[in-house]
């Protein structure tokens, strides 16, 4: 039977849940120790000071920084319990957001919150709630010696908590080497258009091409097989009209047609000195 980790409370406005919260990832790593090949006993690491090569005892160790090559800043067990944040035993939620607003990479550790016996009712409320309005609440809560961004979210009938990473600590994909550019939206716009374009040219043109061949008084087949009935009379004002239509149909799929290409190719060989970029704005 698990053992909860943490006793508290979910606080909100004049809200009090009270919960124990229990891990909800347990790691199966496997471990191993060094051992001597000879006798199979266990390998101890022994610390060691750098500067006089002997072993130092635990009670003369130290903690400290380094600022610069060979510089630190050293600070006692009394400077770090100081500086600890002091345990509230509480998850403060400070706000309310939409789930979608969160990127999955800002979530770490995670934990089920389970209610304690008299508040099971309030804790079912808030749990329905969160899952009914597609949101999560958003706090702070202290840990061992470590306060914590958290996130207080649905899950099945009850909530988990996780721990949220801060924003410097998330790797911008700006500094991932190889990565492709983001399109904008605006962009991603103008390459749906030009697909529908794509369809609609390859529709247009074979319907003006049979409707100017009809005007034009010339047998229309398809397939070099099968006669197609005629739609319009003959007519050498219409034929010269539906001909004009019938070219810039044309001249315009293979327009686009050559744009796809060359927003294919951008990224490849064809763009490394920017040209392209700078002559069709919507393949940047």
């Amino acid at each position: 039977m698990a053992r909860p980790m943490w006793k508290g409370s979910v606080n909100f406005g004049l809200v009090n849940v009270p919960v124990r919260m229990y891990r909800a990832v347990s790691p199966r790593d496997i471990r191993f120790h060094q051992l001597h090949d000879k006798d199979k006993a266990r390998i101890r690491e022994k610390r060691i000071c750098e500067a006089e090569g002997v072993e130092v005892p635990y009670e003369e160790i130290i903690k400290g920084y380094e600022i610069s090559k060979g510089v630190y800043v050293t600070i006692t067990p009394e400077e770090l319990k100081a500086l600890a944040p002091k345990g509230t035993y509480a998850i403060d939620i400070e706000d309310f957001v939409p789930s979608g607003d969160i990127h999955p990479l800002y979530f770490d550790a995670h934990y089920h919150l389970v209610p304690e016996t008299n508040a099971a009712r309030a804790y079912a409320l808030l749990s329905e709630a969160l899952e009914s309005s597609g949101r999560i609440g958003v706090g702070r809560v202290v840990l061992r010696t470590r306060q914590y961004t958290c996130a207080v979210r649905p899950n099945g009938p009850g909530l988990m908590l996780s721990t949220m990473n801060s924003v410097d600590e998330v790797v911008p994909l700006e500094q991932i080497d190889g990565m492709p550019s983001h399109m904008p939206k605006w962009q991603r716009g103008i390459a749906h258009l030009t697909h529908f374009l794509l369809y609609v040219l390859m529709v247009a043109i074979p319907v003006s091409g049979y409707l100017y061949s009809s005007a034009a008084n010339v047998p229309v087949v398809y397939l070099g097989l099968v006669p197609l009935p005629r739609l319009i009379a003959p007519d050498p004002h219409l034929k010269e009209v539906l001909k004009s239509v019938h070219i810039t149909l044309n001249y315009t799929l293979l327009v686009l047609v050559v744009l796809h290409v060359l927003a294919a190719l951008k990224h490849q060989i064809l763009d490394r000195d920017g040209l392209l970029s700078r002559m069709i704005p919507f393949l940047k």
